[in-house]
């Protein structure tokens, strides 16, 4: 039985990808749980429409970001904030940082190293990665407010 996945399935396959299965499993496992839907119905259509879609969005993002990141660029970030010594009041979390850089580059990264927060005042590399494999370094410093 030809199946369209609507979740990700252990050992089976990846939301929407179309599957043979056994008849059984298909009519006792995956449908009852709202895992599949059979490949012949609408609702299993709009679903693989929906699916190109997302790809050629993700076509059109890869574009964007190779676009705005040239090759081996560092992006400079600063950020200022209330400390004594070194030792900030608070951090620089890793989201704050995400959406700095989504800010300069114009394109949001999915991870950074290190994905913890900053405590202290100085400067860190950082590697942001972006949805189609994409990696840029950027430069955090974070200074004292006075």
């Amino acid at each position: 039985m030809r199946v369209i996945l609507t979740a990700d399935v252990k050992n089976i396959g990846q939301k929407g990808d179309e599957k043979e299965v056994r008849p059984g499993f298909a009519r006792n496992f995956l449908l009852p749980r709202g895992l599949a839907l059979v490949a012949d119905s609408p609702q299993a259509r709009a679903i693989i429409l929906a699916g190109e879609k997302d790809q050629q969005e993700k076509i059109k993002e890869s574009e964007k970001i190779k676009k705005s990141i040239k090759k081996d660029q560092i992006v400079s970030v600063n950020f200022l904030r209330k400390a004594r010594g070194k030792k900030l009041f608070g951090s620089v979390k890793p989201a704050e940082i995400i959406s700095s850089i989504e800010r300069i580059v114009g394109s949001k990264p999915t991870k950074i190293k290190p994905g913890s927060a900053i405590k202290e005042i100085g400067s860190y590399r950082i590697n942001a990665e972006f949805a189609d494999g994409q990696n840029l370094k950027a430069v955090i410093t974070i200074k004292a407010e006075k």
